[in-house]
């Protein structure tokens, strides 16, 4: 077993599925063990460190299966635990070719990569676009705070910077879902702050299509504009 500085893996088996905060952030870390308790030998990447939650869920799994967990971050974090599963990075995840230099094995491809270190749209788009080829068919993509609605006027973590980032956040994940639909499945699980789950369907070395704004439709909730729309629903509604 991983020696977690701030964390401990039997204390999150035991919130998991259970109320309360705790018991969803515990649940959506052990979703991330169990898809790499299922694997043989595998490669994981982890972009974003900081107090090493999602690391020692990694780990645990990685020393169960005898795979190797690769953790980057523009901070030290060198100190967030032990294991000899274990290769911690201090680099941003955008240097690609330096990365691989340093981990030459992440060429030969990434079971499941973990994106959660700076969560804003840009930052977020060119980190799939680099790493997506990379990525093994059937390997998953996932993501932390995926739901900007805890960050919205009157919730519990009302905070209007914070908002945008996690709504562009969550747009760039759609946008490159869609326009890479055919290659890929996504699933969402929400509380906390939402995680996403993504796997690739198509082979290692796959280039992934830029992703594409998604449109939607200006509805202008004037008096006349709400009657409008009322009356269309209603006459929908109506037999022909």
């Amino acid at each position: 077993m991983p020696t977690c500085k701030n964390f401990n893996f039997s204390d999150l088996t035991r919130l998991e599925n259970q109320p309360g905060l705790d018991g969803k952030i515990a649940t959506h870390h052990l979703k991330l063990y169990r898809l790499v308790a299922r694997m043989e030998k595998p490669t994981i990447v982890e972009f974003g460190v900081e107090k090493g939650r999602s690391t020692c869920v990694f780990l645990q799994a990685c020393e169960e299966t005898g795979g190797h967990l690769y953790s980057l971050d523009i901070a030290d974090c060198s100190d967030v635990a032990v294991s000899p599963a274990w290769t911690f990075i201090q680099q941003s995840d955008q240097e690609l070719d330096d990365i691989l230099s340093k981990a030459p094995a992440l060429k030969n491809g990434i079971d499941l990569l973990h994106i959660d270190s700076l969560h804003s749209r840009e930052h977020v788009g060119r980190t799939l676009m680099k790493w997506f080829p990379y990525v093994k068919n059937g390997g998953h993509i996932t993501f932390h705070d995926v739901d900007p609605t805890p960050y919205l006027k009157d919730q519990r973590k009302d905070n209007p910077k914070h908002e945008i980032e996690a709504i562009g956040l969550s747009n760039i994940i759609k946008e490159f879902f869609y326009a890479n639909e055919d290659q890929l499945f996504l699933e969402y699980h929400f509380g906390s702050t939402g995680m996403g789950i993504m796997q690739k369907l198509s082979p290692l070395g796959t280039q992934p299509k830029l992703p594409v704004p998604i449109q939607t439709r200006q509805i202008l909730f004037t008096l006349p504009g709400l009657f409008w729309a009322t009356r269309h629903r209603l006459r929908a509604l109506l037999p022909r």
